[in-house]
């Protein structure tokens, strides 16, 4: 808080200043001014929240100096302090609501107890401001959810526009889909920047939160003003460099065409996926996704994927080229579909997973595309997991096709505790001392000294990973307990698994 103290005797002044711990009080912040007109300069300029003034001051007396306060500085209690007890002058104080008047001399006491008091009261103001612009902002949240979704009585729609002060006939209304870049500021901050525009333009707007980046604008506009729209939206972008927009179709049938229109917001920002440069959609000007998917993609995929591996980038990297020409199927489509083809890569070659740094398991390759803004980002996290796997092909491509068997098995259940020759054989339908020979002679190492690199590999990648706690590696690992893990792990790298982290962390 900060506090303005006005009095044209020094002593008084500053002896006050000295004689007051403020910080008990949660002031900050403390100005003088030894006139009435320095003290409406030094308000208008720090907008304190209390004035201690005296009434009797030169140039500018304590009434006066108060009523001009009242517009200077309007939040700012106002506490008299005089030696003159005049009727005149506290009817003036009364007027101009003074939290307290204190008589001169000056008690310390006295004057800490009413400074006490203006602290209270600013700050349960200050409360319940916040709490009625929260309800507030929670009755615009369920009007513009009640547009949107067509639910609620007449009478409940007709309650919220009155408070929320929103027109609720004789408008256009357009919806406009908002979405946020990643690593914005919180949500509440940017919707009230959102709404200051609107509210500074003379647009009444409501606003509903559907994810954590994503807002969705209703606002209404009489129909010479059309064309302000765009250009406000276009002027948003310019002030908020992160901001992606989709604005919807007109709304010339009421409040009861604003469902329409922010679908075809929505649906106008779905472009964005795949045209993320342009930043500003119109539903009129983007086509509808709704198509499916191709019945024969997962065939190309599958063919490429097992038959022509070396081909899977290409065919990858000329289907998004694809999808992008043709811009009908939906976000959640692609992004389904691409995180299909990534599980199947995995299930494959699982052991992707040791040198590819994005990914752990196969649930982050699926997280990673959901997760992406744009198809570019898909293609280049896409085309990145198919060179991990051509990699893979390439390394096991001298074996015989026992041994890569043997290989993508082990890749497949290394987190088994229990996995062994045996095991292996018996998947292969083959004896264990036969595999084994057949093993070591082709790769010059045995199948359980392989398991066990194989493991440790793994180990080490997530050992980097500040993220994964050591028993939860080890047991991600398939090794039976995490001591057991840690004497492994020692043994190998000479290093215990946190010493290992510290050096690899930098």
């Amino acid at each position: 808080m900060r506090i303005l103290v006005a009095d044209d005797d020094d002593y008084t002044r500053e002896g006050l200043i000295e004689a007051i711990d403020w910080s008990d009080y949660g002031i900050a912040q403390v100005y003088q001014a030894r006139d009435g007109e320095e003290a409406l300069r030094l308000a208008t300029v720090h907008q304190p929240d209390i004035v201690l003034t005296d009434i009797r001051m030169p140039r500018l007396n304590g009434i006066e100096f108060a009523e001009k306060l009242a517009v200077a500085s309007p939040d700012s209690k106002l506490l008299f302090m005089s030696g003159y007890m005049e009727v005149d002058y506290l009817k003036s104080a009364i007027k101009l609501s003074a939290v307290d008047y204190i008589e001169k001399p000056i008690r310390i006491p006295e004057l800490e107890k009413a400074i006490q008091k203006t602290v209270t009261a600013i700050r349960q103001l200050k409360l319940q401001d916040e709490l009625n612009g929260q309800k507030l902002e929670l009755e615009k949240f369920k009007l513009a959810n009640m547009l949107r979704t067509k639910t609620g009585h007449d009478e409940e729609i007709k309650r919220l526009c009155e408070v929320a002060g929103f027109p609720a006939a004789n408008r256009q209304y357009r919806g406009m889909a908002i979405q946020f870049g990643k690593g914005s500021k919180t949500e509440r901050d940017r919707l009230t920047e959102i709404h200051d525009v609107w509210k500074q333009q003379g647009f009444p707007s409501i606003a509903e939160r559907l994810d954590t980046r994503t807002l969705l604008i209703v606002t209404a506009f009489q129909r010479q003003e059309e064309e302000r729209i765009a250009s406000l939206a276009a002027a948003m972008l310019r002030q908020f460099p992160d901001l992606t927009i989709g604005i919807g179709d007109l709304s010339v049938t009421g409040l009861d065409g604003v469902a329409d229109s922010c679908r075809s917001a929505l649906s106008a920002l779905q472009h964005s996926f795949y045209r993320p440069e342009l930043r500003l959609f119109s539903s009129d000007r983007t086509k509808s996704a709704t198509a499916a998917v191709r019945s024969d993609v997962f065939v190309e995929f599958s063919h490429y994927l097992k038959k022509e591996p070396e081909k899977l980038s290409a065919w990858v990297d000329a289907f998004c080229d694809e999808l992008i020409r043709d811009a009908t199927l939906s976000r959640d489509s692609v992004q389904s579909m691409f995180a299909s083809f990534a599980q199947a890569m995995l299930r494959e070659k699982n052991g992707i997973l040791i040198g590819f740094h994005q990914i752990y398991q196969a649930q982050d390759a699926k997280d990673v595309i959901e997760q992406a803004d744009s198809i570019e980002e898909i293609r280049l996290f896409m085309l990145e997991l198919c060179r991990a796997y051509q990699e893979e092909v390439q390394k096991a491509s001298p074996y015989s096709r026992t041994v890569r068997s043997v290989m993508d098995y082990i890749a497949s259940h290394y987190g088994d505790a229990d996995l062994d020759i045996q095991r292996i054989a018996d998947q292969l339908h083959m004896s264990a001392a036969h595999l084994g020979a057949l093993f070591k002679q082709e790769t010059g190492t045995t199948i359980k000294q392989y398991i066990s690199d194989y493991r440790l590999e793994l180990a080490k990648k997530l050992v980097r990973n500040e993220h994964f706690k050591m028993n939860e590696v080890a047991e991600r690992c398939g090794y039976a307990s995490a001591s057991y893990f840690a004497k492994v792990f020692k043994a190998a790298t000479d290093m215990t698994p946190v010493e290992y982290r510290k050096l690899t962390s930098g």
